[in-house]
């Protein structure tokens, strides 16, 4: 019994060309848009029961008569917890030192709070948004959408860190320049799995009419507080 051979036609053919054709290109483009996972920047902003950290601090105050200069370290601790509504508040000890041979002092209780939305300060009991999920670059948001002032355009931007391969997020508050009338800049600095390691506010008014001489301060307050210690007790 002589074998018998199946021949395609051309109709086949093609199909079975077509048929490669569409499964390669589904291969394809499954292959290149593999979905990359979302960078919330939730480690930006830890918040975590017995969390430290130490900042040298200088601020200036001024009024009609000059600015005030002071320096001294503040001490911020996480030292216990509110739950309301599901939503974990976590409480913030603010404390001062002049010197590393002075004691602490109590200074002031702050609280902060996040989901996966936002990270909320409360600072001498006004509520600010610091920042917004998921973090990304020139994203805005209104920092006072948990307070009764005017809207606030809050801003972020990405920075290069000098100690990891990570980078800082850098939260813009306000950006107004100096002018004949004021100078509005402050910014703050927030750095993985440590949060907050700089904050630079300059809120100054000049005088306008009888000056004792061009740019001179009526009001206003410069404050630099940097990160020199962190850690957990």
């Amino acid at each position: 019994m002589v074998g018998s051979v199946a021949v395609l036609d051309n109709m086949q053919i093609r199909n079975i060309i077509v048929i490669a054709i569409v499964y390669l290109s589904i291969v394809a483009c499954s292959s290149d848009n593999e979905v990359t996972p979302v960078d919330y920047g939730y480690d930006y902003f830890p918040l975590e029961i017995g969390l430290f950290k130490h900042y040298d601090v200088l601020e200036v105050n001024y009024n009609s008569e000059g600015g005030d200069t002071s320096r001294y370290q503040l001490r911020e601790y996480i030292f216990d917890t509110i739950t309301t509504s599901s939503e974990i508040t976590y409480l913030i000890e603010r404390s001062k030192r002049n010197t590393v041979a002075d004691t602490w002092v109590v200074d002031s209780i702050w609280s902060a709070r996040s989901n996966d939305d936002y990270a909320v300060v409360t600072e001498n009991n006004v509520t600010y948004q610091k920042i917004s999920f998921p973090v990304q670059d020139s994203l805005i948001w209104d920092g006072h959408a948990f307070n009764t002032f005017d809207p606030r355009n809050y801003s972020m931007t990405f920075m290069d860190s000098d100690t990891s391969q990570n980078e800082y997020l850098k939260v813009i508050i306000r950006d107004i320049p100096e002018n004949l009338v004021l100078q509005d800049q402050r910014f703050e600095i927030y750095a993985r799995d440590i949060g907050l390691i700089e904050k630079d506010y300059i809120t100054l008014n000049f005088c306008t009419t009888g000056c004792e001489f061009v740019g001179q301060v009526e009001s206003g307050r410069i404050l630099s507080q940097v990160l020199f210690e962190y850690g957990k007790e």
